[in-house]
């Protein structure tokens, strides 16, 4: 598998309710058999921790998976809530295409 950083998000402490955090939204890809398949992995950095949250083979579709990593990155969706996001994301996208 090869893992791709395409963006990075830092936040800052905010008294109480925010603490410091790094979040990496990262584009993998993954070749089974002679075809690629592309997902995403977010991986959260705070208290000299790491949590990843990885969501491989989404798709066959590099620019899908792309335009949903953006997504996930402009909306500044924490990791830790990325699964429903992405899910969501997905359904909304089957929805389209079975109407």
């Amino acid at each position: 598998m090869t893992i791709i950083n395409v963006y990075i998000r830092d936040f800052s402490k905010i008294g109480q309710i925010q603490q410091t955090e790094r979040i990496l939204y990262n584009l993998t890809e993954t070749q089974i058999n002679l075809k690629k398949f592309y997902g995403v992995e977010l991986i959260s950095q705070k208290n000299e921790q790491k949590f990843i949250f990885p969501y491989h083979n989404i798709s066959d579709s590099e620019f899908f998976v792309k335009n949903l990593l953006n997504y996930l990155y402009e909306n500044a969706v924490k990791a830790e809530s990325s699964k429903d996001i992405i899910e969501d994301a997905l359904n909304s996208v089957l929805e389209f295409i079975c109407d």
